[in-house]
């Protein structure tokens, strides 16, 4: 097959040739996907059929109809979609409920397909065998057979049911008495069992499963022991951390007239139902350290609060007042015990002891001054980074500066903490500028300070901490030269021309002048240490080739009354077309000190 164009003037246009094979539909297929062979069933039970069918043209649509007994129970009208007509398969499901007037017999199900062409294929049939719905069977698997538990605690009743339909639905049974139920595998239920606080007793569980048509199995009874909690609760300080133990005794290191959290947290198989507190007695905003064992606080101010979870935890806190050190000891701390005691549901009961070791509160301590470099030019600005730490808090640092050896400082510097912290950091910036200092070699001692929220200075107790810096002097002049137009470039008399230029100095370059003929024709202050810039000059309207020569004056800080000032000399050409010289001497870009004696070649 091809195509064929004409046009109006008699001309035509042929396209290539396509080759089509044209072959007989063939009849589809169908096949049973699921089950593959013949099945058993109970009455009420679902079958589910699934069958598959191919067929040449499937993207026009199949029909499938699903025969059971001889009768149409079902048709599924399929229709085309880019898969299937990529894989030329569709699939078709069928569920075949087995109704109890079958009872005893033999289903035959049957599933046929007509294509688009009205081809039609079936399947061989396929025989349910329809049976008597059986009762369920059902087996306690949890608690095991003599196992023994703790009573008060929570025991998880488990069983194993199965039916051929399906389960509805598990019943748990203790001592003959209904605990609970379960309608979704897997079947449990947690009973809470009561306390026990007499001899050992042995219970008895069992499991009642129910089908969908009421059939009742019950499973054998499953003996066990329920004995009373001999297990005492645990429960401990959790803060403040311990910091070092003493003849068995537990101590933990705080400082004095500040404020801690005291937490204590337990657990117990039957869970805690009671704690007692000594050691702290209520103020005012919250609660005072004393250290009396004599008397424990209300039970108001014990309650625990419990921690979601299958452990039975319970955990306590309070915001305590520390006292101030007194010494009185002749130690280097004041000890104020503190304990906790915990009971359980049949009266088990732990106590928890620890010792609170009040010191001193110490003065601050500076760790180090830092700088980027060791040694700065007059011009520059230093940062000094400043590392302090406390028992308590740092909430301010100070920087002194002395210049030279000076026994007063040339300028302090303060720096709040915000929040104050244990470990803080100050970062100080210094303008050299601002200092006044004069362009010579200095060297300056900086020294660092800090202070603690007692107002206690790291200067009391800890040698200074310093950091030297040596400042240089600016002794080299600065560099410049005219970077374009290039030497001995043409240059024609009467038009103007641009320049480039550009400045180097070690320090800044606070002013760039260009001069030609003595006269000034730019001045820039670029306050940079490597500027660059233009300027436009008129080109005399010369008709003989003459020598143009540019004078760069420039002025690095500090200039010190002018002691710096340097000229560099730039040459070029003026001329009209014809004819052609440049300048020789001295080359452009190069260095010219003050001074200095050049020629023009």
């Amino acid at each position: 097959m091809f195509g064929l164009a004409h046009t109006g003037f008699g001309g035509t246009a042929r396209s290539d040739a396509q080759l089509f094979r044209i072959t007989a539909n063939q009849a589809p297929v169908i096949r049973f996907v699921t089950p593959t062979a013949d099945v058993s069933a109970a009455e009420g039970q679902s079958v589910h059929v699934r069958v598959s069918v191919y067929d040449d043209t499937v993207h026009d649509g199949v029909e499938t109809e699903f025969v059971v007994a001889g009768s149409v129970v079902s048709r599924v009208r399929h229709q085309a979609s880019s898969e299937t007509t990529k894989s030329g398969t569709v699939f078709h499901d069928f569920q075949y409920v087995v109704p109890s007037s079958a009872l005893g017999t033999s289903v035959q199900i049957m599933a046929r397909t007509t294509d688009s062409q009205a081809l039609v294929s079936q399947t061989d049939p396929l025989r349910v065998t329809v049976q008597r719905d059986q009762p369920p069977s059902v087996a306690v698997a949890h608690p095991i057979a003599g196992s023994q538990h703790v009573g008060g605690t929570v025991i998880e009743l488990r069983a194993n049911a199965v039916d051929d339909v399906r389960v509805t639905g598990v019943d748990f049974f203790v001592q003959g008495n209904l605990v609970g139920s379960d309608s979704q595998a897997p079947y449990s239920f947690l009973y809470e069992s009561p306390p026990i606080t007499g001899n050992e007793q042995r219970w008895t569980v069992r499991a009642l499963a129910r089908d969908t048509k009421g059939q009742e199995t019950s499973s054998p009874e499953v003996e066990f022991t329920l004995g009373h909690d001999e297990l005492p609760p645990v429960i401990n300080f959790a803060a403040p951390h311990v910091t070092r133990t003493e003849a068995g005794e537990d101590y933990a290191d705080v400082i004095e007239n500040s404020s801690l959290i005291l937490r204590a947290s337990g657990y117990d198989n039957l869970g805690i139902t009671a704690l007692e507190v000594r050691g702290l007695r209520r103020g005012t905003s919250n609660f005072v350290l004393t250290g009396d064992l004599n008397e424990p606080l209300s039970a108001a101010d014990s309650v625990a609060n419990l921690v979601p979870g299958a452990l039975n935890a319970v955990t306590w806190l309070k915001q305590v007042s520390l006292p101030a050190f007194t010494g009185a000891s002749g130690l280097s701390y004041d000890a104020y015990p503190v304990s906790i005691r915990a009971t359980d549901a049949v009266r088990n009961t732990s106590t928890a002891t620890l010792i609170i070791a009040v010191v001193a509160d110490g003065p601050p301590e500076v760790i180090n001054i830092s700088t980027e470099r060791s040694e700065y030019l007059a011009h520059e600005t230093i940062t000094f980074t400043v590392a302090a730490t406390d028992d308590v808090s740092v909430d301010q640092m100070r920087l002194e500066l002395f210049l030279d050896g000076a026994a007063s400082p040339l300028r302090s510097l303060s720096q709040p903490i915000s929040p104050a912290a244990r470990n803080a950091q100050g970062i100080f910036t210094v303008e050299l500028p601002e200092l006044g200092i004069t362009n010579a070699a200095h060297v300056i001692r900086a020294v660092a300070v800090s202070r603690d929220s007692r107002g206690q200075l790291s200067s009391d107790a800890h040698p200074p901490v310093e950091r030297t810096i040596r400042v240089l002097r600016d002794a080299a002049g600065p560099l410049v030269a005219i970077s374009s137009p290039a030497p001995g470039s043409r240059l024609y008399a009467g038009g103007t021309q641009s320049f480039e230029w550009r400045a180097v100095d070690e320090s800044l370059v606070t002013t760039v002048r260009v001069r030609r003929g003595g006269n000034v024709v730019s001045t820039v202050h670029p306050n940079e240490s490597d500027a660059d810039g233009s300027f436009n000059l008129l080109l005399p309207a010369n008709t003989r080739p003459a020598g143009v020569v540019h004078r760069g004056d420039r002025r690095s800080r500090p200039d010190n009354d002018g002691s710096l000032r340097v000229r560099g000399q730039h040459r070029c050409t003026a001329r009209c077309a014809d004819p052609h010289t440049s300048g020789r001497h001295p080359p452009g870009g190069g260095r010219a000190v003050h001074a200095d004696g050049h020629r023009d070649g």
